[in-house]
């Protein structure tokens, strides 16, 4: 027996005395130790409930669309792994994952309308919090998914966009016939006056482009957004002057 080469059996008996990292590292070595590993992996991942390990297994899973994997994980390692419960998991599963990997976690289980206490948000809002377009149009595609549903503070994912200046995002709403755009703030301001505050100028720009915004819409203290961008210095306050 070649000491480079053991049988099956001898590197499963001692891949139970490594530690996960040392795992991870043998699984890298080559394909055939891959395919050998990998059960064991998962079964120490699910033993700890390490957060860490578990993400890193649940997202290679889901990248490689390994639904068997990633419902084993799902069921498995639920302590550490509880989408239902944490909100900082999902938040973090969309800003940082792909479409792939939060496409697959969707078909094993994970909730895609899923509202968070205590701010109330949807994966919808955090996809356009952060700019994730092909996460949104992956969300808005579905039918179970409310592209109108509020957050704690009133806010729906069209104008959570607006706030964070996610140009990209604002546009692929507008496009979207079931956004609601009139929606009007505990102040009686409008998008525009958010986009004005608090966004970016090319957001501004796309709403001075669509009709559907009045630039001369005044809020409860009769502010304009001309008024409102100039009252805190905002440069957008210079393009809807122009107007």
């Amino acid at each position: 027996m070649s000491f480079l080469h053991p049988p099956n059996e001898i590197i499963l008996q001692i891949s139970k005395e490594l530690s996960l990292g040392g795992l991870s590292l043998l699984l890298r070595t080559n394909r055939h130790l891959a395919c050998l590993l990998s059960p064991t992996i998962i079964e120490r991942i699910c033993q700890e409930q390490s957060r860490e390990w578990c993400t890193k297994a649940l997202y290679s899973a889901a990248e490689r669309e390994d639904k068997a994997t990633v419902t084993l994980l799902l069921e498995k390692a639920q302590e550490v792994l509880n989408y239902e419960e944490d909100p900082t998991l999902l938040e973090e599963l969309i800003k940082t994952q792909s479409e792939t990997v939060f496409s697959t976690l969707l078909e094993c289980g994970v909730e895609a309308d899923i509202k968070h206490s205590p701010g109330l948000q949807t994966p919808l809002h955090w996809a356009a919090q952060h700019g994730r377009l092909a996460t949104l149009r992956l969300l808005i595609a579905r039918n179970d998914v409310d592209v109108n549903a509020k957050d704690g503070d009133g806010l729906p994912p069209f104008l959570s966009a607006i706030q964070f200046g996610q140009c990209e995002i604002v546009k692929e709403l507008l496009q979207d016939k079931r956004v609601d755009v009139s929606w009007v703030g505990p102040y009686g301001q409008g998008p525009l006056h958010e986009a004005a505050t608090e966004g970016s100028p090319a957001v501004v720009r796309l709403l001075l482009d669509d009709e559907r915004f009045d630039v001369n819409l005044v809020d409860r203290y009769d502010r304009t957004a001309i008024y409102a961008a100039a009252y805190k210095g905002h440069e957008a306050g210079t393009l809807l002057a122009r107007r």
